[in-house]
């Protein structure tokens, strides 16, 4: 074997890792981990629990979060509110920003890492 066909094999073989390695692009916890404001308040999120406190009144509310789901573009946070299983579903994460996907439950929420 030649060293050029040797690199271009070890390329080859490099790229075929890159693409069959389909969740390399996933959204992980450190993509949510940690404070965001927006308008109303800020929400600190952590791997057990999403604490929310109210810029106008200073409460602070602390909800038990049971898990997270990842995928390439979104994050699903499973919670606990009131005794009920909630979901709350996160998107377009760019940069220091993310959005609280519209639910049942409200509107769209935009927020900026703080």
């Amino acid at each position: 074997m030649t060293i050029r066909f040797q690199i271009a094999l070890a390329l080859a073989a490099g790229l075929g890792l890159l693409v069959a390695s389909g969740d390399a692009s996933a959204l992980q916890f450190r993509d949510i981990e940690g404070k965001w404001c927006d308008d109303m308040g800020s929400y600190t999120f952590e791997r057990n629990a999403m604490i929310m406190v109210m810029n106008n009144t200073g409460k602070r509310t602390r909800w038990s979060v049971t898990k997270y789901e990842y995928d390439d573009d979104q994050i699903v946070m499973h919670w606990i509110r009131d005794g009920k299983d909630m979901t709350t579903t996160f998107a377009d994460f760019r940069g220091r920003r993310m959005a609280q996907l519209p639910n049942r439950e409200g509107p769209r929420y935009d927020f900026r890492r703080c």
